[in-house]
C-alpha cells in the first residue's frame, strides 16, 4: 500500500498536481510507518516529499527531505544510490540564489553518478551541473553541458520526458538567452560529440 500511494503521488507531481502529490506521498510516509517499512517506502515517500516542496517554491523544506534521504542512505552505506538524489539540494540551493554552494552540491553528485556507472545518474548530474553553471554565469559551459546530457540520454534510448524537463528547460532557455539562439545551437551541438572525459566546461 505505501508504494502505490508514493506512485499516485508521482504520477499526480508528473501531471502537476502538486496538491494531490503531496497529499499521497505523505499517506505514504504515514502508512511506511505503520507497517514497518521505513527502510524503502517511507524514504521514497519523503523524496516525494522533496521533489514535490521544491517545485512548489518551498525550498527549505525541499532541502529538509532530501537532506534526510541522504543521511538514512550514508547511515547504511548506500552512498552509491545518491546519484540520482544529490541533484535534488544543488536545484534548491541555486533557488536559493547560492550559486557557489549550488555548484559544489551538482559536482558531488556528479562524482557520484560516475562512480555509479549508470547512465541516467550521470546525465542527471550533467544536467544539475549545467544549471549550476548557469547560475554562476558560465553559459557557454551550460550549453556544453546540456548537449553531452542529451546525447547520454538519447544513447541509453530514454530521453527525459516531457513531465521532467522543467529544469533542464529553465537551463536551455538561460543559456540561450545569454548566449543567442544560433551559438547556443552550435555549442549544446558540440556537447553532444564529447566523452565525459573530453568535458571541461
Amino acid at each position: 500500500m505505501p508504494d502505490l500511494l508514493a506512485g499516485i503521488g508521482r504520477t499526480a507531481l508528473l501531471r502537476g498536481e502538486l496538491a494531490d502529490a503531496r497529499a499521497y506521498r505523505a499517506a505514504a510516509r504515514e502508512r511506511a510507518v505503520e507497517v514497518g517499512f521505513r527502510a524503502g517506502a517511507e524514504i521514497n515517500a519523503v523524496l516525494g516529499l522533496g521533489l514535490g516542496a521544491r517545485r512548489e517554491g518551498l525550498v527549505e523544506e525541499a532541502e529538509a527531505h532530501t537532506r534526510e534521504v541522504l543521511d538514512r542512505h550514508r547511515a547504511v552505506g548506500l552512498d552509491s544510490a545518491d546519484a540520482l538524489i544529490l541533484a535534488e539540494p544543488g536545484f534548491s540551493a541555486l533557488a536559493r540564489g547560492d550559486a557557489a554552494g549550488a555548484l559544489r552540491l551538482q559536482e558531488e553528485g556528479h562524482g557520484t553518478a560516475l562512480a555509479s556507472g549508470d547512465p541516467r545518474a550521470v546525465a542527471l548530474a550533467l544536467e544539475g551541473l549545467a544549471s549550476a553553471h548557469g547560475g554562476a554565469g558560465r553559459a557557454k559551459g551550460a550549453a556544453l553541458l546540456l548537449g553531452t546530457a542529451s546525447a547520454l540520454r538519447t544513447s541509453t534510448g530514454a530521453p527525459l520526458p516531457p513531465a521532467e524537463r522543467a529544469d533542464v528547460d529553465a537551463a536551455e532557455a538561460a543559456a540561450r538567452t545569454v548566449l543567442g539562439p544560433e551559438v547556443f545551437t552550435e555549442t549544446f551541438a558540440h556537447g553532444t560529440t564529447l566523452s565525459l572525459r573530453r568535458l571541461n566546461p
